[in-house]
């Protein structure tokens, strides 16, 4: 993730627009078990896996995007 995050920092532009000022990655990894029992036998067992992959890339002006966040925030 870190190598990606790298090349993505100094690669990425596109033609008419800003670079990125901002770009997050997240992963969600998530392990769920549920089982079912009556009078101590096992009736279902199930295992599930997931991975979910977020990207968020911010382009434009930090300070602009900023200031318009506080100016919503005073409003709510």
């Amino acid at each position: 993730m870190s190598a990606e995050l790298e090349r993505s920092k100094s690669g990425l532009k596109l033609d008419q627009l800003a670079a990125p000022y901002y770009i997050e990655y997240r992963v969600f990894d998530m392990d769920a078990y549920t089982a079912d029992a009556a009078f101590g036998a096992l009736r279902t067992d199930v295992r599930a896996h997931f991975r979910f992959l977020r990207v968020v890339v911010r382009i434009g002006d930090y300070k602009r995007i900023a200031i318009t966040a506080r100016a919503k925030a005073r409003l709510t």
